[in-house]
């Protein structure tokens, strides 16, 4: 049986129809077969099968890889010989260009989400009415998730806003697929998009264009201005001759301007900030400078720019009128000087004028006039903030320059608001017929303002109030409810009414803040606890000194006594405490600020008698006493101590070279507590030591002091001498100590030094023995001539002397010893040595 043929596509794996496939084989497919191999990558023995065959679509796919092999002229070298022939044109010579090789498709370990059409990647819905996802988008979830949506993926169009994923669809996307295929386009257009996004990155600072690169909150902390003002006010500029540059729009003009005004940071740091030239910062500024100073300032500031009727109809507050006007409608300003501050001048002249000594720190000072609303009319100056130039002096200055026109502007009647720094200037305002209302002020000697003078004070200062606002906020485990600040119905009524739900435990925070016409505000706030629950009171005990939680007490400390108890209330705090002592309990009420009660008690018990002593021992407790010991680590134990009525609660123990008494174990600053029946010190050096303890019952009352009978620690080892024993036949041999002095030792066991040897030279002297243990022998008086025969002694026995057999047992044996180190002495007969 012949093996079936296999017809699929050599390069797409598909089995096309018989009409829409072509074999590979013949002469006329040499240039396939080529393309196949170089620019797919097929392998040299599946093309030159005999059944090896390739569909239509491919086969015009690589017709096209063919025809992009164009044919590129290249010039070549002629040769002299034909370059005499001016006339002559060399022939052009072509050579392919080879294209870049590459495989169709690549699988890279990058999570993809799939990207059918007939369903949405983000609630898998299927639908007729799916969108293809933005470019943006898919960028988005890359850069977002690392997630890959390939092109052509669909999605709800509720899933979309401005071609990017809501943050709820965002959140709602997975992969299905732990690696994503990218064919040379997707790879390319990827690679793109990473590029503009880091150039983008890296040229953005602070950029006014972007719709929302800044947030109104960074608007206002840099230009000073909300983000609605700056785009209005960058809208009426766009509208002149200001005009983009090569390297910054207006509204980025407008925002360097506004930026230098409100930071005063120097060009060289604005470069920075708006990654631009120092030279196009300092040119941006002068352009919007000039623009603004000639086209709108003079349209909305200035004494000019208004008609003194627009300022009484629609910028004067009827509590004005009310309180001034009387039924005249005149203009009623308010003047006062504000403050610019500015750094520190090098030239020394303008440094002195610039310093105000009330402020403590350079800067100018511009008279500004407001209307009852809090608009704006004009802004003199600056001037200096020396000495000569207070408010009055200012004052007076514009009044006698008639800047901006100042007195063809106001009328006879018209109402000047001011405060005291303008008292100089009252009698040339009134020589022009205006009114001024100015607070009054105590004179000399005077400690109150008269009811007159206090009126119009009240009147000036409520007048600078132009609006009320509250806010509230309503906080339990964490914020409940609030209000922002919201504008009272009515500023002439000192008070609101507030309808808010709050439970107990929740705290209420109100906020007031009043505006003056300069718009500038002053808050002031309270907080409120809602208080439904008693106090709690726990923990209540008596104290002495640094013991807590003492239930037992003695007659005469029970004056001495402090009462102590833990109270506390979480929603109100506390308000009140009362105590009250009885002869059976102790009772203790509190009063929370919200007049809820709690009540407590504790049971006292008095104890006149102070525990019985027992015994103290030094050492390990379970061992034999100690009297002596090498070790400086001192151990004592104790017993017998108790009290009958409210029993032993704890010992006072001192480690002393002395035994100490009941005064001293009171003042004494080496007493330790201990509620255990046994005790370490460290001795700090030789010596005899005691341990003196005190048992103390729960009524504080200590018993007698206790002491041991002391250890002594010493580290010296006890010796012997004079060592005689009665009856000892001794052999006289000369002996040697660890020194190398040589002694003399006589039948009786009694060594003399040698002081003479000058019978025999050193080399015929022998020794008999060299020990240490004859030091226990007395000495007796030196010898100069020895016993020729005695130096001959040859004998190394090691017998000192010989005891009668009829004396089996040492009699009549001497010995000193030690007195201070010795504990016991022992003697013993031994057949050898030990």
């Amino acid at each position: 049986m012949s093996t079936p043929r296999n017809y699929n596509c050599i390069l797409c794996s598909k089995r096309p129809k018989t009409r829409d496939r072509r074999k590979l084989i013949g002469p006329n497919n040499k240039s396939l077969r080529k393309c196949l191999q170089q620019k797919f990558f097929i392998e040299h023995d599946k093309i030159n099968h005999a059944n090896s065959v390739i569909c239509n679509k491919c086969r015009i796919r690589c017709s096209r890889e063919i025809d992009t092999n164009v044919r590129c002229p290249i010039q070549t070298t002629i040769s002299e010989s034909i370059n005499d022939d001016t006339e002559y044109v060399p022939p052009a010579k072509y050579a392919r260009c080879h294209p870049c090789k590459s495989p169709p498709s690549i699988a890279l370990p990058i999570p993809s989400a799939g990207g059918g059409h007939s369903q949405c990647v983000v609630c898998k819905r299927r639908g007729p009415k799916l969108v293809v996802v933005p470019t943006n988008a898919r960028f988005n979830i890359f850069l977002d998730k690392l997630i890959i949506l390939t092109v052509g993926a669909r999605c709800c169009p509720g899933h979309l806003c401005n071609d990017i994923f809501l943050p709820d669809a965002l959140d709602r996307i997975s992969h299905s697929q732990s690696s994503s295929i990218f064919n040379r386009t997707d790879l390319m257009d990827l690679i793109t998009q990473i590029r503009d996004m880091a150039l983008r990155g890296s040229k953005r600072r602070i950029d006014f264009d972007t719709e929302n690169a800044l947030t109104s909150s960074d608007i206002l902390n840099l230009t000073g201005l909300s983000k609605e003002n700056f785009n209005d006010l960058c809208s009426i500029v766009q509208k002149g001759n200001l005009r983009d540059s090569r390297t910054r729009s207006v509204r980025t003009c407008i925002g360097i301007f506004l930026t230098k005004l409100k930071s005063g940071l120097s060009n060289k740091l604005l470069s920075t900030l708006f990654n631009l030239g120092k030279d196009s910062v300092r040119r941006a500024i002068a352009s919007a400078r000039k623009y603004l100073s000639e086209n709108f300032v003079p349209s909305n500031l200035g004494f000019n720019h208004i008609s003194r009727e627009e300022v009484i109809t629609s910028h004067t507050r009827p509590l004005a009128q009310s309180l001034f006007g009387k039924g005249m409608y005149p203009a009623i300003i308010v003047a006062d000087g504000t403050y610019i501050y500015i750094q520190k001048s090098s030239q020394f002249k303008f440094q002195r004028k610039c310093f105000s000594m009330h402020k403590h720190r350079p800067l100018v000072k511009p008279m500004v006039f407001v209307t009852t609303s809090g608009y704006i009319i004009s802004v003199i100056g600056p001037y200096f903030s020396d000495g000569k130039n207070n408010d009055a002096q200012i004052m007076k200055h514009i009044i006698q320059h008639d800047i901006e026109e100042f007195k063809e502007w106001v009328t006879e009647d018209d109402i000047m608001i001011v405060d005291r720094g303008f008292r100089d200037a009252l009698d040339l305002l009134q020589e022009m017929g205006i009114q001024t209302k100015m607070p009054a002020f105590n004179k000399k000697g005077e400690s109150q303002l008269p009811v007159e003078d206090s009126n119009v004070t009240r009147l000036v200062t409520k007048i600078r109030i132009v609006r009320f606002e509250i806010k509230y906020e309503v906080y339990g485990p964490k914020l409940k409810s609030s209000q922002g600040f919201t504008q009272t119905t009515n500023v002439l009524n000192q008070g609101e009414c507030l309808n808010i739900t709050w439970e107990d435990g929740e705290k209420l925070d109100i906020t007031v803040r009043a505006y003056d016409s300069f718009n500038e505000y002053k808050d002031d706030n309270i907080s409120v606890y809602r208080d439904v629950s008693s106090p709690v009171i726990q923990n209540l005990w008596l104290t002495k000194g640094d013991r807590v939680n003492i239930s037992v007490h003695s007659m005469k400390d029970f004056s001495k006594m402090t009462i102590e108890w833990e109270a506390f209330d979480y929603d109100s705090g506390l308000d009140q405490v009362e105590w009250r002592l009885y002869n059976n309990f102790t009772g203790l009420e509190e009063h929370g600020k919200a007049a809820t009660r709690a009540q407590g008690n504790s049971k006292i018990t008095i104890d006149l008698s102070p525990p019985h002593e027992g015994y103290v021992q030094d050492g390990l407790k379970g061992d034999p006493e100690v009297d002596f010991q090498q070790d400086l680590q001192l151990h004592g134990h104790w017993e017998g101590f108790f009290d009958r009525e409210s029993g032993v609660d704890f010992y006072e123990f001192v480690f002393s070279d002395k035994c100490i008494n009941k005064t001293e174990m009171i003042t004494s600053k080496q007493k330790k507590v201990t509620y255990n029946t046994y005790a370490t010190f460290n001795a700090p050096s030789e010596g005899i030591f005691f341990v003196s303890v005190v048992a103390v019952n729960r009524a504080s009352e200590g018993s007698n002091v206790v002491c041991s009978d002391g250890v002594t620690v010493t580290t010296s080892v006890p010796f012997i001498k004079d060592f005689v024993c009665e009856g000892v036949k001794a052999r006289v041999q000369i002996l040697k100590d660890s020194n190398g002095t040589l002694w003399l030792l006589d039948g009786n066991l009694i060594r003399h030094r040698i002081t003479d040897f000058s019978l025999r030279s050193d080399n015929d002297l022998e020794v008999s023995q060299q020990s240490d243990a004859f030091d226990a022998f007395p000495e007796g008086r030196p010898v100069k001539k020895i016993d020729l025969k005695l130096l001959n002694t040859n004998s190394y026995s090691g017998i000192l002397g010989v005891l009668p057999r009829h004396q089996s047992k040492l009699q009549n044996v001497l010995i000193n010893v030690d007195a201070n180190n010795a504990f016991e002495v022992e003697l013993r007969n031994s057949d050898g040595p030990s």
